[in-house]
């Protein structure tokens, strides 16, 4: 069996490519299908690398994961006999469970074509084994994203606590203990540094936080927690030019956001994304308060059912009570008629 192709239960040889094969289930419309759409349907874009390549792209990097090949004459001349889909779970981009949304989308895909999945030597996987290969491809991602984390720059504290980089990057870090427990992430960790040394840092700190945005278009919770960890290391002492603060290296990153930001509200519509933002937060408040109401509202009702409930169980012990005492009470009356 070829190195590249999955094993017979699923699993993939660490560091091997992928290989899958689709081939006609049956008739002609496979080879005249419009492969193209039925791809982009399925979730495949055209690669950023390779314009004409259809691939399945990273969420973050947009970079390719998997890319789909054809034999483009065939293709032309509606001979089109095989499609081949490819990846190296070493060596594409990290995503978790980019295995299970790979098998959505070739399955999709497949349904769309009238195709059959097979492996790289034309053997039909069962949906067991091409099922297998996607969990087994999400455990590599996992492991490959554990392996990443590890090579991130680390610094051991004189306190004995670990300074880890977050994301690779050098000014947001996590500070644990030596076996692992997470004490505070600091979003703007940088040193008190005289004015320029710290207009300088702070320069280069918002040049590291563009690219990363750049780079990655997944966003980041944190990006926020970044702008307001810079706005509170800044102090009316920073504007020393002699004292060691951290509010020099703040003040100069934080020009640079009023910068971008200027130039986005100068070269940008902003007006329709963020009335579109005011509708969502307008439609979620709704929803939310909506939510509320009708919990409250079977909150109430479960109360009147129990009350209720409640008065019908006294009233039945009542009636009960009622019924054994009632004789005895006659017994009596009649004794003390008899007596007289």
């Amino acid at each position: 069996m070829d190195s590249m192709t999955p094993l017979p239960d699923g699993k993939v040889p660490s560091g091997a490519e992928v290989v899958l094969l689709l081939q006609s289930a049956g008739g002609d419309y496979f080879k005249t299908a419009n492969r193209v759409l039925a791809a982009q349907a399925s979730g495949f874009e055209f690669s950023n690398s390779a314009p004409t390549t259809l691939a399945l792209l990273s969420r973050d990097t947009r970079e390719d994961i998997a890319t789909m090949h054809v034999d483009g004459f065939k293709e032309a001349t509606a001979e089109l006999s095989s499609i081949v889909v490819r990846m190296s779970p070493s060596a594409c981009p990290i995503e978790c469970q980019a295995g299970t949304r790979l098998t959505t989308a070739i399955e999709k895909f497949a349904r769309l074509m009238n195709a059959r999945i097979c492996d790289a030597d034309a053997r039909n996987l069962t949906e067991e084994e091409f099922l297998a290969l996607g969990k087994r491809i999400d455990a590599l991602m996992l492991d490959r994203r554990m392996d990443d984390h590890k090579e991130y720059a680390r610094t051991a504290m004189p306190d004995g606590t670990v300074r880890f980089e977050v994301e690779g990057l050098s000014f947001v870090t996590e500070y644990r203990t030596p076996r692992g427990r997470h004490l505070r992430t600091d979003y703007f960790d940088v040193p008190p540094l005289t004015w320029y040394d710290g207009q300088i840092r702070g320069l280069q700190v918002a040049a590291e936080l563009l690219e990363f945005m750049r780079t990655h278009h997944t966003d980041r919770y944190w990006y926020c927690d970044v702008i307001m960890a810079a706005v509170q290391a800044t102090s009316r002492e920073d504007y020393s030019t002699e004292k060691p603060t951290r509010g020099s290296a703040a003040r100069a990153f934080l020009s640079v956001i009023v910068g971008n930001t200027l130039f986005a509200a100068r070269n940008s519509s902003f007006g329709p994304w963020i009335a579109q933002q005011i509708e969502e937060k307008r439609h979620s408040k709704a929803t939310i308060e909506e939510a509320d109401a009708e919990q409250k509202r079977a909150f109430v009702e479960r109360m009147k059912t129990a009350r209720a409930r409640k008065a019908q169980e006294r009233a039945k012990v009542a009636e009960k009570r009622t019924a054994r005492v009632t004789p005895i009470r006659q017994t009596a009356r009649k004794a003390e008629l008899v007596a007289a």
